[in-house]
C-alpha cells in the first residue's frame, strides 16, 4: 500500500466547500472536503481576509476514478493547482485527486480537487 491508490468507484460521500454567495465555482480545480467544520473554519477566513459573503455548499456524491495521495505524502495546494491546470491527472482518467496539505490549524484534513469537466452538482448549506 506505499504509493496511490485509484478507485473506479465507490459509496455515495458528502464534501463540503466554502465559495462566494454568488458566482461560486464548482468545475475543474474546485476545492471540497469531507469535513464540514473544516469548511466552516475556511468561510469564515475568506470572509474576513477577502471581504464579501461566503457560504457553506454541500454536494452528496459517488467518487469514482480517484487518486488517492497516501498520509504522509504532503502536497502543496500551489503546485496541485498547477498540475490540475495542466492535466497532469485527468489525462489519466482521475476524476478527482484527494491528498493531504500540511495541517492547517493543527488540523490534518483530506482535500478532494474534482479535475472533471462537467461542474459538480452542489447545493447551498444554510448561511455557512
Amino acid at each position: 500500500m506505499g504509493g496511490p491508490a485509484r478507485y473506479a468507484g465507490g459509496p455515495v460521500v458528502i464534501l463540503w466547500r466554502a465559495a462566494p454567495a454568488e458566482g461560486a465555482w464548482f468545475g475543474r480545480c474546485s476545492y471540497w472536503t469531507h469535513d464540514q467544520d473544516f469548511a466552516r473554519r475556511f468561510r469564515a477566513l475568506l470572509a474576513a481576509r477577502v471581504g464579501g459573503e461566503f457560504v457553506i455548499y454541500r454536494a452528496d456524491l459517488e467518487l469514482t476514478a480517484v487518486l488517492d495521495i497516501p498520509f504522509g505524502t504532503f502536497l502543496d495546494s500551489a503546485r496541485v493547482n498547477a498540475g490540475v491546470r495542466l492535466g497532469w491527472f485527468a489525462e489519466d482518467g482521475y476524476r478527482w485527486l484527494a491528498f493531504y496539505e500540511e495541517p492547517w490549524y493543527g488540523v490534518w484534513t483530506k482535500q478532494y480537487v474534482y479535475l472533471g469537466t462537467e461542474p459538480v452538482e452542489a447545493a447551498r448549506h444554510g448561511a455557512g
